[in-house]
This record gives structure tokens, sequence and C-alpha cells, in this order.
């Protein structure tokens, strides 16, 4: 978790789904805990999973070493 911020690949492990399957969640809208989107003139998505609202929706807690539960 970096600055109250989730990685796709953390997310997609917690889910138990794919990566790819989490970002195509997040393109179309169908989460509430994260975003897609493109900045002007490029081809290539950023994602940004917001921490809070991941953790509380899905119960993800994670220890102070880095080891998720």
């Amino acid at each position: 978790m970096i600055n109250g911020r989730i990685s796709v690949s953390t997310a997609a492990k917690v889910l138990h789904m794919d990566a790819q399957t989490v970002r195509l969640l997040l393109r179309q809208g169908e989460v509430p805990w994260g975003v897609a989107f493109k900045k002007p003139g490029s081809t290539q998505y950023s994602y940004l999973i917001y921490a809070e609202p991941f953790k509380r929706l899905t119960g993800f807690t994670i220890y102070k070493d880095g080891e998720t539960v």
C-alpha cells in the first residue's frame, strides 16, 4: 500500500481473480473502490485503487511488515 492506494496485483490477489479482470472492472466503472483513467494523448490507462474503500468493502487488512491477510 502506497499513499493510501493498493496495487492492482494486490487487489487481484485479495479478490482471487486475475489482475486483468481487476483492470477491466476499473475501466468499466464497475467497482466503487477505484478508477481507471487515460492522460490526454495517451493510449495507456492508469489505475487507482483507494485503500480505505477497498478495505471497508472487502475486509482486506495489511500487517506492518507488508504481509496481507
